[in-house]
């Protein structure tokens, strides 16, 4: 009976620290860049900036992130209407996902 107890206690122990690690997953952010668009191929291209602990602040990042880079392109003469439209055809833009998240898409042509 007392080996049944302490199996049992281990087990919430156990099932409490699991449900921690997923909770604290959920809280991560990436503020990803992506560049569109552009010769030769015409491609989109993702990198990642930053890793934050809220959605709240990863917005505030990419915000400022945004600001800083559109205001250096409108003083270039470039588009900026939410997203950055530069000469060369590429356009720019900044956006927050869930760090379980990648805009990239899946790895290695599994199944």
């Amino acid at each position: 009976m007392i080996r049944l107890a302490r199996i049992a206690s281990l087990l919430v122990a156990f099932s409490l620290l699991a449900s921690a690690a997923t909770a604290y997953a959920e809280c991560a952010w990436v503020l990803w860049g992506r560049l569109m668009g552009g010769p030769p191929k015409n491609e989109e291209v993702f990198f990642t900036l930053d890793a934050f602990e809220s959605q709240k602040i990863c917005q505030e990042a990419r915000q400022a992130q945004f600001d800083d880079q559109a205001k250096q392109a409108a003083a270039q003469g470039e588009k900026v209407d939410g997203m950055i439209h530069h000469r060369t055809g590429v356009t720019e833009s900044y956006l927050c996902l869930p760090d379980t998240v990648d805009p990239r898409g899946q790895k290695g042509g599994g199944r």
